[in-house]
């Protein structure tokens, strides 16, 4: 993997005026990252301030002389202050992504009804899973800590092992059961991070409403798009990536309003064009039969992406502010080092929508003053929790809802809380083990299950010599009345097979292909057959999982790169990698070259 260069730190430290005070070097990777006086003044917003006696600050501090320069005592408040991070950026993500499986699906009984379902954690693991909607009403109370131990994540593994866990995270969905992370969703198979869908086929990230999408990464309000990554009110769209308001077209990249495009890049309100060639519709339609089954090899100039942003450096980000080593944000200001967001303001290493002043925490929306939290919402002034939801003054708690003053789910005064958990964090420093995010070992899934495997991909050792679980379960074979090589299956598209062999496509249901590239079974389903053969389409030959992480492999790298416009060769930050068979372009080149 690549992590960001010297030159790119230094590069924004310049054109954002903000001072590099230190350079640090990872202790996993031991690539240097730069802390900048923005970050210094963000950390020392993050920390923990206590109202306690006087007489309590004398007697904790004589203890703690060692460690005393973390602690400071003012007016009546014991501050704990906030250390600048060990980990690089890129390091500290995939610690976060670790914890997460959005797209590897098992069946398993409910440790409750045992009932067969659908789930994200496979049947080896230890846990207590009920099904969700049992899940979201059980009102037991949360487990608590036998044996208050030093090791403050072997008690967070004994809550976890003791405190049921959900199945699966969706929510108001219907007829969608082989879905994950998703909200209000249809009639959908095998979606995942997706809010609002429709009649829809492992659709990766749809934002908003979309419908009778196939094979489609980060979709919004888009429908009857295939193959497609990227797009933002679009209809009928194949094969294409980078697109806004266009419809009708296939191999389209970089281009905004168009409709009845075939093949082009970087146009703009055009329509009946091939290769980036204007023709009369006659002339297009006449031609876009015979080439719609060809191979397209396509030349894009890619550049980095932003709209209505100020202050900001990286991709993919709308109405934004003082924005850096961010992607994917929405109305966004004075964020760091952060994913998939909306609407976040003050936060640093941290994915959702709506939090202010959050440090390293993944899918924490509505938070305030908090850090490291993981599925958490609502919570204030809270810090490593779990499955917590509004609340406030949390410490080391897992699956608490409207609580205060609680430390490993134990309830307490505040002011004991007040004093027991300054106790807490200095045995933490001692120990080595304080503000980062959760311990790897403390994860739910094995490494390969995970979104950390996805972006940032480890072969099984590496992974167990860095801490990370690892998963060797597999799932049991379909059973299917035979299996199909891939290159046994028809040449011709599905309307030409529906046409000669009809009988084929039933019969394929019961079939389970076997993928070209991982050799791994699937199945189709009839939903996806019904679209091959509307849109004309070829019978896929490869594992969906494969077909993911093709799409995947054409996003941009994750990684902020130092390069020179192909056109006017100053310098710029781009997330694309130059290259072979591409250009990158600053923006005015970009426009320029139209």
């Amino acid at each position: 993997m690549e992590y960001t260069s010297r030159e790119v730190y230094e590069y924004i430290s310049k054109k954002a005026n903000d001072p590099i005070v230190e350079w640090k070097k990872c202790r996993v990777s031991w690539q240097e990252f730069a802390i900048y006086q923005s970050d210094i003044d963000f950390y020392s917003k993050m920390n923990l301030v206590f109202e306690v006696d006087e007489w309590f600050v004398n007697e904790f501090l004589e203890k703690n002389t060692d460690i005393k320069k973390y602690f400071e005592y003012k007016d009546g408040k014991l501050e704990i202050k906030m250390p600048t991070p060990t980990l690089c950026p890129e390091e500290r993500e995939r610690r976060r992504f670790s914890f997460m499986n959005e797209q590897c699906l098992y069946k398993r009984d409910c440790d409750h009804s045992w009932k067969l379902l659908i789930w994200i954690f496979s049947p080896d693991k230890p846990y207590i899973v009920y099904d969700q909607d049992f899940w979201r009403t059980f009102n037991r109370d949360p487990y608590k800590i036998r044996d208050n131990k030093n090791n403050f994540d072997d008690n967070i593994s004994d809550i976890l092992l003791h405190t049921p866990i959900a199945n699966r995270a969706v929510l108001n969905c219907e007829n969608s059961d082989y879905t994950n992370q998703v909200r209000e969703s249809r009639n959908s198979y095998m979606c995942f991070n997706c809010i609002e869908i429709e009649d829809c086929l492992y659709v990766y990230k749809g934002v908003s409403y979309n419908k009778n999408c196939v094979d489609c990464d980060n979709v919004d309000h888009c429908s009857l798009c295939y193959e497609s990554i990227n797009l933002k009110n679009c209809m009928s769209l194949f094969y294409c990536q980078n697109c806004s308001d266009c419809s009708d077209s296939w191999y389209l990249i970089n281009c905004i309003g168009c409709h009845d495009c075939f093949n082009c890049n970087n146009i703009e309100n055009k329509s009946y064009c091939i290769n980036n060639k204007q023709y009369t519709k006659e002339e297009y339609n006449e031609k876009i039969s015979d080439l719609k089954e060809e191979n397209h090899w396509i030349i894009t100039y890619l550049w980095f992406t932003q709209k209505d942003c100020d202050l900001s450096f990286w991709d993919s980000l709308v109405w934004c502010k003082n924005t850096i080593f961010s992607s994917e944000l929405t109305n966004c200001e004075n964020v760091k080092y952060s994913c998939d967001v909306m609407g976040m303001k003050n936060c640093y290493d941290t994915r959702w929508i709506n939090a202010q002043f959050c440090l390293e925490s993944y899918l924490a929306g509505e938070d305030y003053h908090c850090g490291f939290l993981f599925e958490s919402r609502s919570n204030v002034n809270s810090r490593y929790c779990i499955y917590c939801h509004n609340s406030q003054n949390l410490f080391w708690c897992v699956w608490l809802k409207n609580k205060e003053y609680c430390i490993y789910n134990r309830q307490y005064t505040k002011e004991e809380y007040n004093k027991i958990v300054p106790e807490i964090i200095a045995q933490m420093i001692r120990n080595k083990q304080r503000w980062e995010f959760f311990n790897p070992k403390l994860a739910f899934y094995g490494y390969n299950e995970t979104m950390a495997m996805e972006k940032y991909p480890l072969e099984k050792e590496q992974a167990i010599k860095m801490w990370y679980k690892w998963s060797d379960y597999e799932s049991p074979t379909p059973k299917v009345e035979k299996f199909v090589p891939w290159e046994s299956l028809p040449k011709v598209w599905c309307r030409t097979i529906q046409e000669k062999k009809p009988d084929f496509l039933k019969k394929i249901l019961n079939y389970a292909i076997v993928c070209e590239v991982s050799k791994k079974p699937f199945r189709l389903v009839q939903q996806e057959i019904d679209f091959y053969v509307k849109y004309n389409l070829p019978l896929p030959t490869k594992h969906p999982e494969i077909r993911h992480k093709e799409r995947f492999l054409k996003k941009d790298s994750g990684t902020i790169f130092l390069v020179n416009c192909d056109s006017c060769w100053k310098n710029m930050l781009s997330v694309h990698k130059p290259g072979p068979g591409k250009n990158v372009l600053c923006e005015k080149c970009y426009y320029n070259d139209k």
